[in-house]
């Protein structure tokens, strides 16, 4: 949508440009043919269309300055509220409260992102999205146990006990972290089923027979045998195995 339009104010600049070079052009030839008064309101008519075209040029500059900015303003915020909310984990608490928290600004922080709109400020946020992917996945790797908001190295039947347990003078308290809050986080850190390197599309990164004899022995092992067993097939047949 913010290409079409950006290509309709590039249109009106250059319409409102011809016009006024039409009309100039038009003067110009009355003045060679000593006949102003058959087009008398050319130069009027030509300055008019200039003026729209510098106002229109000047308007369209400031919006997209103004549209760099808030695209650069999301990213910004986008980021520094995804890095926050890495931090309240990071320390290895499983406060359900916290977990809560975390995820919540992870969420709002996504709804943020989405209103980026330059292709730079896209792509960096991608990046950025990328390595906090691996980092968050790390929450996702503690006991059983852990998650019920307990010692996490407890036995699984005395943490679901326990994280229900009281406290004080309260009877009951809840304690685990629930599971949408998991499921948020799994999420968050899944790659899409299609990830690719977009850079397969600017170089070719196939490697050939000539490098082979540069590769390191395991990685060497590594790429003749997927070349020879594309990642399909191997699993297909893996599959097929186990049936």
């Amino acid at each position: 949508m913010r290409k079409v339009a950006k290509a309709l104010w590039v249109f009106l600049i250059i319409l409102l440009a011809s016009l006024t070079l039409i009309f100039l052009s038009l003067f110009s030839y009355d003045i060679f043919c000593i006949q102003k008064t058959s087009s008398a309101y050319s130069p009027t008519v030509a300055a008019v269309f200039a003026a729209l075209a510098a106002f229109l040029f000047s308007t369209y500059k400031y919006s997209g300055q103004k549209s760099y900015e808030k695209s650069k303003f999301y990213l910004e915020s986008s980021i520094e509220n995804i890095r926050r909310s890495y931090a309240m984990l990071a320390d290895g608490n499983n406060e359900r409260i916290i977990w809560i928290a975390a995820v919540r600004i992870l969420r709002h922080s996504q709804q943020i992102a989405e209103k980026i709109t330059e292709d730079e400020h896209i792509k960096l946020f991608e990046i950025e999205i990328d390595y906090q992917r691996i980092k968050y996945a790390t929450f996702l790797k503690y006991s059983a146990s852990f998650y019920y908001g307990v010692a996490p190295d407890l036995p699984l039947s005395e943490a679901a006990k326990q994280s229900n347990a009281g406290e004080d003078r309260y009877i009951s308290k809840v304690r685990n972290i629930p599971p949408e809050i998991l499921y948020a986080l799994y999420e968050f850190t899944k790659f899409p089923g299609s990830y690719k390197d977009p850079n397969d599309a600017i170089w070719d990164t196939t490697f050939k027979k000539e490098d082979m004899a540069f590769l390191p022995q395991g990685l060497l092992e590594y790429i003749y045998y997927i070349q020879q067993n594309p990642t399909n097939e191997v699993a297909e047949k893996g599959h097929s195995e186990d049936n």
